[in-house]
């Protein structure tokens, strides 16, 4: 008779448990999506109270950008390091193929997506903006619990020292243009005050010259006036002789 009861007994614990388990699934199946729902107590005892969600607090909406500004590159699927770099895919860079992975140096102040940020180095990057995913909510027979965060996936290998090393050498060609060009400059200006020289120089022998040919053709003129003078004087006293 004691085998029999304690077989009754597990046979109605079981049905309990099957029957527990068919009002979970159906609870689950009518709940909202997104709401908590605990399945303790369904199927026997004193069901609970139910409870209303908690107001979601106010949000403020903050105006981020869509696109980069001319000429600034523009990093994708982003993420910020530890040590304050950021890595993601690049576009709209010269020195980059597009979607080339890539990892800047540390930057300065903090990175939002849709905004700017600046390298020590002076390199700037336009983060794009970040695209929030829905969140969901997991069931199981011991009540609603929100998902566990999954890790950020690590970034693409890639080399800050690269990415330096293109900026170092488009600053160096930059400055190297800027010298060139100041050089041909100078040279101008030189080539131009060479010649100006020369001018006022040669303006200045043709002035000697002619003054020269001046002062030549005067005394030539003086002597040949004198000479005439003479001849007329010497004239006179024949004349004055034959009287």
């Amino acid at each position: 008779a004691r085998i029999a009861q304690e077989k009754k007994a597990e046979q109605q614990r079981i049905a309990e448990e099957k029957k527990a388990a068919l009002q979970a699934k159906k609870s689950v199946e009518k709940a909202a999506p997104g709401a908590s729902i605990s399945l303790f107590g369904i199927g026997g005892g004193a069901k609970p109270a139910a409870t209303s969600p908690p107001p979601a607090p106010a949000q403020t909406t903050k105006t981020v950008a869509a696109v980069a500004p001319r000429g600034v590159p523009t990093l994708n699927q982003w993420t910020q390091n530890r040590d304050g770099s950021i890595s993601g895919f690049i576009t709209g860079s010269p020195a980059f193929e597009e979607g080339a992975s890539v990892t800047t140096s540390p930057i300065e102040g903090e990175a939002e997506g849709g905004g700017v940020v600046q390298t020590g180095s002076g390199s700037k990057y336009f983060l794009a903006p970040v695209v929030a995913k829905k969140r969901s909510t997991t069931f199981s027979l011991f009540g609603a619990s929100e998902p566990k965060a999954s890790p950020a996936p690590a970034p693409a290998p890639a080399s800050s020292a690269k990415a330096d090393a293109a900026a170092k050498r488009a600053e160096a060609q930059r400055s190297a243009e800027e010298k060139r060009a100041a050089a041909a400059k100078l040279a101008e200006e030189r080539k131009a005050a060479a010649e100006a020289k020369r001018q006022e120089a040669l303006a200045a022998a043709q002035a000697r010259k002619e003054e020269q040919q001046r002062l030549a053709a005067e005394r030539k003129a003086a002597a040949e006036a004198k000479r005439q003078e003479g001849i007329a004087k010497r004239e006179e006293q024949a004349r004055i002789a034959q009287e």
